[in-house]
Formats: structure tokens, C-alpha cells, sequence
């Protein structure tokens, strides 16, 4: 499973390794990515990779994987002599129709090298964070088994494009220059036809990944295994529009793909069908229930009868508490349940509140903490609250 997992995570990392040139009508778009700092960074380990023979350092299994070198690649040594053309002009050797390129300069030839592919991964986006979260996601449902090894296989298929790829997806440092004196050079290219194709083939793979995702049944749908599947779906559709992004600026037509608002629609769909029983023993008045079933249709869900594949079994109980020398009189309040799977028997939800509340009679310290219990409940600073679990149960999803 986590061969899969790193082919996934292979996948949405090529985003942050993209390359095409920055122009000054373009410049504007790349300031809302993230910094500089962290293009450089991407940059240099693309980089590393090619000056290393074309191999990516290890990975977290520690096997190499092969990143083949481009036939672009110059020697090491920088050119020195006449200052080449495509530094004054670097469009008329690298045609705009057929490649996307930039110019990077240094003090150091390695730090021009990283410049000028940071240049081309600017263009496209920093999506770290949205690539941390699909992985993040992908990895919980696998574990959590919304996702079934068999499906798992499938997505793995899918997505193999993406780790055909070389170094920086059809991109190379095509040529090298030193002035000498004291500046280094270096042009980053990359071939349009192959990142059109390349990416056209990812957003392909990604669909058919929401299309497994979400070719389910009514019933599975309307759970909260349907609601994680679809909420995953949502979150690769996200970070398919880098891809889709990435082609419109190559000037190709992206294929169709699904953009996450649909999905998002349909969650809070499917939570208003998933039906959850709410049973609590020792609540004599039905408070406590009552302030549960509140939390429950707060989060979209609604509140089913006793044949309901979820249910939400909680004791309630109130106990004395007596201290010395203190003359009022205390009652003890404790809330504990869990959320239950009853397909499986599986507790998705355990959850514990407790406290005491003091009066001068103890009828009265006991009404307080029925008070403080079912205030307690839907209170969404309480870190115990029914409410924090239950919305950090679902992000989880």
C-alpha cells in the first residue's frame, strides 16, 4: 500500500517541479504562488537529480528511481567566449510555439542553474500545500478503508503516467555561459508538445480516479464512507485544475474535468441522508438527547429512528459530591458515548464530557449540571465538546 501512496504523492509533486518561462505579462499571476524561496528549493532538487547521472535521490524505501536524463543537457563546464544569443534574445533560438524558456544568473553556476528552472516552476504554482492535503487524504481513506485495496490498484494504474516523467516534465538547462568576470548563465527549456501531452495524460488519469471514487451504490453513498470517497473526489478535483492550469497556459485545450464545487454540493447532499439514532440512558428529561440531536443536524446530518445504520449510544449520569467544610452541596455530571458503525459493529465517534456544578440543596446543584451537560455538548470552544468531535470527525473523513 505505500508503493501506491508514493505514486500518488509522485503525482501531485510534478505541479511543484513544472517548468515554463516567466514573461513580464505573466510575472503578476505567479505573486500569489508560494515565495521564491520555495520555487529555488523545487528547483534544486530537480537539479540535483540531473547532475546526478539522472537519478532521483532515494526514496522512503530506499530504492532509486530513474529519471532519465534529457538529450538537452549540456556538459557541467559553462561556455565562456562570445556572449551567446539567447541571452539577449533568448526567443529567437527558442521559439515561443515550441518552447517555453527562461533565463537564470548567479555568482555561481550551480545558483544560475537554479534560477532559471526556479523561473519556469514559478510560472506554474506552488500547490505544496494542496498536494500535502490530497495525500494526506488519499492515506487516511486507505487506512480508514473507505478506499479498497482492489480500488487502490486501480488508482495506482490510473496515475502511472506520473512516474514516467523526467526531471522537470519535458524541461532541461539547454545551455550554460560564463562572462568571465564574475556571472554565470543558464537557460531552462522546456518542449511544449511533451508537457502537453504529459499533463493531458495526468488530468486523464485523475478522472478516472473521481470516476472510481464515486461509481457507487445508494447505499454506500449515503454513508460516511460515501462522504469521505466524495469528499476525497472533491479534493483531487482541486488539484487537477493546477493541471488544467498548466495546459492553458501552453496554449492546448485540457480535457474536461470536474471541479470540486460539484462535489462539494454533493456531500452536503449526502450528509442530509445519513440518519443517526440517538440513544441515551439516565436522561429522564431528554436534554441531553435534545442537545445531541441539535449537534447532529447543525453538521448537515439528521437524526433516525432505532433501525438506522448509525447509532449514537450515550449514558448519562449525576452522582454526589461532597466537600468539607464547604456548606453548599455539588453534583457531579458525566456525558460518554460513542458513535457505532452497527453494519460492522465499529466505533467511528468515542466522545467524554464530565464536570460539577454546586448549590445550596443538592436539587439544585443537580439542575445546574444538567445545565452545564447540555450547554457543554454544543459548545464549540469546548475542546470535549460533542460538537468539536463531531465537526473534527468529519474533516477527518
Amino acid at each position: 500500500m505505500s508503493k501506491i501512496l508514493c505514486v500518488l504523492t509522485i503525482g501531485l509533486l510534478i505541479v511543484s517541479c513544472a517548468s515554463a518561462p516567466v514573461n513580464t505579462a505573466r510575472t503578476s499571476a505567479s505573486k500569489n504562488n508560494n515565495s521564491t524561496a520555495d520555487a529555488e528549493a523545487a528547483a534544486q532538487a530537480a537539479l540535483a537529480a540531473m547532475n546526478d547521472g539522472g537519478q532521483r535521490p532515494a526514496s522512503g524505501n530506499g530504492q532509486q528511481t530513474t529519471m532519465p536524463r534529457s538529450p538537452q543537457a549540456p556538459s557541467t563546464a559553462a561556455k565562456t567566449g562570445a556572449k551567446p544569443t539567447w541571452i539577449d534574445a533568448k526567443d529567437s533560438v527558442y521559439n515561443k510555439s515550441e518552447h517555453l524558456s527562461e533565463i537564470g544568473m548567479d555568482a555561481r553556476q550551480d545558483g544560475a542553474d537554479q534560477k532559471a528552472l526556479a523561473a519556469l516552476t514559478a510560472v506554474f504554482g506552488q500547490s505544496v500545500e494542496a498536494q500535502q492535503k490530497l495525500s494526506s487524504a488519499y492515506n487516511e481513506a486507505v487506512r480508514a478503508g473507505k478506499v479498497t485495496t482492489s480500488e487502490s490498484t486501480s488508482m495506482q494504474e490510473s496515475i502511472k503516467t506520473s512516474t514516467q516523467l523526467s526531471t522537470l516534465v519535458g524541461a532541461s538547462i539547454a545551455d550554460r555561459w560564463y562572462d568571465g568576470k564574475s556571472s554565470y548563465y543558464s537557460i531552462a527549456v522546456m518542449d511544449n508538445a511533451k508537457a502537453i501531452q504529459v499533463y493531458t495524460s495526468i488530468i486523464n488519469g485523475y478522472n478516472e480516479t473521481i470516476t472510481t471514487l464515486t461509481s457507487i451504490s445508494d447505499a454506500e453513498k449515503y454513508s460516511f464512507d460515501g462522504y469521505a470517497r466524495y469528499k476525497l473526489a472533491s479534493i483531487i478535483a482541486d488539484g487537477n485544475q493546477e493541471y488544467v492550469r498548466v495546459l492553458t497556459y501552453l496554449g492546448a485545450t485540457p480535457p474536461d474535468v470536474k471541479k470540486s464545487a460539484d462535489f462539494l454540493s454533493e456531500i452536503k447532499s449526502i450528509a442530509a441522508r445519513i440518519p443517526i439514532f440517538v440513544n441515551v440512558s439516565g436522561d429522564d428529561s431528554n436534554r441531553i438527547k435534545s442537545a445531541l440531536t441539535k449537534v447532529i443536524t447543525s453538521q448537515g446530518l439528521q437524526g433516525g429512528t432505532s433501525s438506522a445504520r448509525y447509532v449514537l449510544n450515550v449514558n448519562f449520569s449525576l452522582s454526589d459530591a461532597n466537600f468539607p467544610n464547604n456548606p453548599n452541596k455539588f453534583a457531579r455530571y458525566l456525558v460518554e458515548g460513542s458513535l457505532i458503525d452497527t453494519t460492522n459493529g465499529n466505533e467511528l465517534l468515542p466522545f467524554k464530557l464530565d464536570g460539577r456544578e454546586g448549590h445550596t440543596t443538592i436539587e439544585e446543584a443537580k439542575n445546574k449540571a444538567i445545565a452545564t451537560a447540555e450547554r457543554k455538548i454544543g459548545d464549540a470552544k469546548a475542546a470535549d465538546s460533542f460538537l468539536k468531535k463531531l465537526t473534527s470527525y468529519l474533516e477527518s473523513l
